[in-house]
């Protein structure tokens, strides 16, 4: 993680935006398997907002498809699920089904998985 750190210092010192994604990506990914999973969410966003600016359609889609993963993690579950129908949106064309159907899987997986547990959710929300 302090060789992550490291390369985004220097992305940022170089002012390469272009390098600070990936870097930011990487650390989201070491934080997210550490358990920071609001730490690799903020990590996450800085480099989707990178990639947006600089028209990386690819990466931008492959980081919603994480952000969706890590927001499902925290129970977000709409808004994973808002992640992932924007990623398959992106990548659900020819030329990437599989890629698509991966993430299909993972909206289904996920609009399932709140569906069968809505009742909890309810009522952590205080509702019945």
């Amino acid at each position: 993680m302090i060789a992550l750190r490291s390369a985004l210092e220097a992305t940022r010192r170089l002012d390469d935006p272009a390098g600070q994604a990936p870097a930011h990506l990487g650390l989201a990914r070491v934080l997210g398997r550490k358990g920071d999973l609001h730490g690799a969410l903020d990590c996450y966003h800085l480099a989707l907002r990178i990639q947006r600016v600089l028209g990386h359609r690819h990466g931008e889609a492959m980081t919603l498809s994480r952000l969706g993963d890590t927001l499902h993690a925290l129970g977000r579950d709409y808004a994973a699920a808002h992640a992932w129908t924007v990623t398959r949106t992106m990548i659900g064309r020819p030329g990437k089904p599989r890629t698509g159907r991966a993430v299909g899987r993972r909206l289904l997986d996920g609009v399932m998985s709140d569906h069968q547990t809505s009742g909890s959710h309810a009522a952590r929300r205080g509702r019945p």
